[in-house]
């Protein structure tokens, strides 16, 4: 993926919105993510600003930066994320230290926060929920959650296949989320993987929320 633009700095009404332009934070992460993590990241907030242009969404720069910085604490493994959460104060969900990768979006916003200025509270939810989702997603988190799994290097053999996954994504947000999340849900289970808490509450959150249109 290509380099974001320095003049890309998030400003709004002449305000500099955010500490670092998307173009310093590329530069920031490059230091710590692998070469693969970092495009992974940059498709991710191209799918997910994508998305929002398709719905209308005037202010693209907190998908950007919420793509961009998702997996921001994927440099850390298995452990190094339960200990990360003990020293600095944040809840780990139930059932997330028997996997412990789930952690890292809980890690990632609080390094957002800390590391490189993220204030706004949206962001920050998108990072920390972007891989098992929760109930009451906002449309930024939604955006977030399912760019992760359908930007255009993934690759899943799933029922739904992938390529209608992504055309719902752009005509029906929720019901690719549910298909997507319920699909991952199925081959974790079938391969006796463990399936958190909130992966389950999300699923079920958005089928009650599909039955009752």
């Amino acid at each position: 993926m290509g380099k974001y633009p320095d003049s890309w700095n998030g400003a709004n009404k002449g305000e500099q919105k955010y500490l670092y332009t998307l173009a310093e934070l590329s530069e920031m992460l490059s230091k710590k993510l692998s070469a693969k993590r970092l495009e992974h990241s940059h498709a991710v907030a191209y799918t997910a600003a994508s998305i929002a242009m398709y719905n209308g969404v005037q202010d693209l720069m907190p998908f950007l930066y919420a793509g961009l910085l998702h997996d921001c604490a994927k440099f850390m493994y298995g452990e190094e994320f339960l200990v990360y959460c003990r020293e600095n104060g944040l809840e780990v969900p139930k059932d997330a230290e028997k996997y412990t990768p789930t952690l890292h979006g809980i890690v990632g916003a609080d390094m957002a926060a800390k590391e490189y200025g993220i204030t706004d509270p949206d962001i920050l939810n998108a990072i920390a929920h972007h891989t098992d989702g929760r109930a009451g997603m906002s449309f930024l988190e939604k955006a977030i959650h399912i760019a992760d799994h359908i930007e255009p290097m993934r690759s899943f053999d799933m029922e739904p296949p992938l390529s209608e996954i992504r055309r719902l994504a752009f005509l029906d947000l929720d019901m690719s989320i549910y298909l997507m999340d319920k699909a991952i849900i199925d081959y974790l289970e079938g391969c006796g993987k463990v399936v958190t808490a909130q992966a389950y509450e999300t699923v079920a959150y958005f089928e009650k929320l599909i039955s009752e249109r």
